[in-house]
């Protein structure tokens, strides 16, 4: 994600399903995976330029709060990190 999303500006677009089926989407004009300058392995999610979906479907500005932050993953957790996975239920931010 690191060298495909440095190679151009990219958008992202969140498709979500609740437990009663219901449909949400939450759409992005930039996103990035960038590495931390002094930590090669830490990764820092770049997201901004909201755009909320048509009526019913606008599913918020989740990840805009973690814009620069670092997050964790497999491989590596930060435990100061706003951002957690939790790999114990389900993949995520």
């Amino acid at each position: 994600m690191v060298d495909l999303t440095a190679s151009g500006d990219y958008e992202l677009e969140v498709h979500m399903w609740d437990w009663d089926e219901l449909f949400a989407i939450a759409r992005y004009k930039r996103f990035s995976i960038t590495t931390n300058a002094h930590h090669i392995t830490d990764y820092v999610l770049g997201v901004g330029d909201f755009s909320p979906a048509d009526g019913d479907r606008d599913a918020g500005d989740s990840l805009g709060p973690y814009d620069g932050r670092r997050f964790s993953h497999k491989d590596r957790h930060h435990a100061s990190s706003r951002c957690h996975n939790n790999y114990d239920y389900m993949p995520g931010w």
